[in-house]
């Protein structure tokens, strides 16, 4: 009875263990398309700062322009005196506010490349693990399978185990169970 089973038992091992290694090789394409995206996402938060810097250099030319303007509509040299220290003020904030621009969007695509590392690592662990999961299956329905096909316990001699009396008992009146054994047969 417990024979019949046993390639049903070991079909329905290596289809478990077939499942748990495709599981991780999908598990691992989708931890790549999000490592893809990571990076996509971010480059394109990065060239929204590299534009918020643009704009920064905009606006101070900008103010410089209306500076030089304003000075030369009231006859005053825009290049000296007030003028040339609101160009200079003017001129050092604006690259503060340029170089934070400039920094954040260096930092958002630092951020993405972890994140694609650490989703490509995972990804990697993922189907590791599905390997590792699918071999575990197959040993247990190797295992299954041998404990089911075994050979009885009474068996001895070369059968592999058992007495060298239950090896005789088997030799000079054979069970069907130990029929299988090519050793047991006179």
């Amino acid at each position: 009875m417990a024979q019949a089973a046993l390639p049903i038992a070991i079909a329905a091992g290596v289809i478990g263990a077939y499942g748990q290694y495709q599981s991780g090789q999908i598990r691992q394409k989708m931890l790549d398309l999000k490592a893809r995206n990571a990076l996509l996402r971010t480059d394109q938060q990065s060239n929204v700062e590299r534009q918020k810097g643009i704009a920064v250099l905009e606006k101070i030319g900008a103010t410089l322009a209306t500076i030089n303007a304003r000075a030369g509509a009231g006859a005053m040299d825009p290049y000296s005196g007030t003028s040339q220290g609101l160009r200079v003020f003017a001129t050092a904030e604006g690259m503060k506010d340029f170089t934070v621009t400039r920094e954040n969007a260096a930092l958002i695509e630092q951020i993405g490349i972890l994140e694609s590392i650490d989703y490509k690592q995972a990804g990697a662990l993922a189907a590791h693990q599905g390997r590792i999961a699918a071999l575990t299956t197959l040993g247990q329905t190797a295992f299954a399978a041998y404990q089911i096909g075994g050979a009885p316990s009474n068996v001895g001699g070369f059968a592999g185990g058992g007495s060298i009396g239950g090896a005789i008992d088997n030799t000079l009146y054979p069970t069907a169970s130990s029929i299988g054994s090519p050793s047991m047969l006179p």
